[in-house]
């Protein structure tokens, strides 16, 4: 018997995520990576705003 490799969709993705923190808040299961990616753009954007505004 062969065995097959396991392909892992988003809804497996889900479900883990699910399980580990118990919410279905996407924001409640992000990864402190994708946390962290989310606050430096969110920082970049305000500084682009900023200084956009300040041009002549």
């Amino acid at each position: 018997m062969t065995r097959t490799r396991r392909t892992f969709t988003p809804l497996d993705k889900w479900v883990k995520n699910h399980q580990a923190k118990c919410s279905f808040n996407h924001l409640d299961n992000l990864t402190d990576e994708e946390i962290e990616m989310r606050q430096l753009r969110k920082e970049n954007q305000q500084l682009n705003a900023y200084g956009a505004a300040k041009l002549p």
